[in-house]
């Protein structure tokens, strides 16, 4: 199974069996790589880029501020909450879901650990 396959594999899990709405991997650029998002939703490309630049100005407020960059954004709404993190130094991961938030960090953790194993076999 490639690694895009295995992927999408994780993705797909997360929708079937953790209740999670949207999951994708994207570039830090805003490319999406792979992504499980609903057809009645937006579109992928527009998810991603937004997505990307959240996670960007994060960084940059932070350093500005001449902190560390942060390891994760968090978006809370009454429709779900929007969690963030980097995968690798080229990829980050976005979960959107109906969760608590403590329970949906947990999944996003267990989530880029997952990824970072599939791809660490590709090497």
């Amino acid at each position: 199974m490639s690694a895009e396959t295995a992927i999408k594999q994780i993705l797909s899990n997360l929708r079937d069996l953790k209740g999670v709405s949207i999951s994708a991997v994207i570039s830090k650029n805003g490319i999406p790589l792979a992504w499980e998002i609903p057809s009645s939703g937006h579109q992928i490309e527009t998810f991603a880029t937004l997505s990307a630049t959240i996670l960007g100005a994060s960084e940059v407020v932070y350093s500005g501020l001449g902190f560390k960059v942060p390891n994760l954004v968090i978006i809370e709404g009454n429709d779900g909450t929007f969690v963030a993190r980097g995968v690798t130094s080229k990829a980050i991961l976005v979960l959107v879901a109906k969760k608590d938030q403590s329970e949906l960090i947990d999944l996003l953790d267990k989530t880029a650990d997952e990824i970072r194993e599939v791809l660490s076999y590709g090497k």
